[in-house]
């Protein structure tokens, strides 16, 4: 499927944004959480992806670095993690804002876009 090429530059830079929120709300779970569950909301208006797509992401790469932290020692921890699974809140719709980026990015240097 071909997106447009504005589409998929506006993509990238609207999950780089997630980084912003994460550094400026960290403090706030709730808050940070749904800032950038919105943020997904908006990319999916400008990029399409089914809801399937961001959910696989999202749970998926949160299970990964669920695992990672539980089943070892020598990986990160994080301060204000969501009981049971020992990761923030927010973790999810970053991994899917991570998903859009990388689709994005592929999308940029295949050339699979329309101008």
């Amino acid at each position: 499927m071909k997106v447009s090429l504005l589409g998929t530059i506006l993509s990238i830079l609207l999950s780089t944004t997630s980084i912003l929120f994460v550094v400026t709300l960290a403090s706030s779970p709730w808050i940070l959480f749904l800032c950038l569950t919105a943020l997904v909301v908006v990319i999916n208006f400008i990029y399409p992806k089914p809801l399937l797509f961001y959910l696989i992401c999202a749970i998926g790469g949160a299970f990964a670095e669920s695992f990672a932290i539980y089943f070892s020692d020598s990986t990160w921890r994080y301060v204000l993690p969501t009981p049971p699974f020992n990761i923030p809140l927010w973790i999810m719709p970053i991994w899917a804002n991570a998903a859009i980026f990388i689709v994005g990015v592929h999308s940029l240097m295949t050339g699979s876009f329309y101008v």
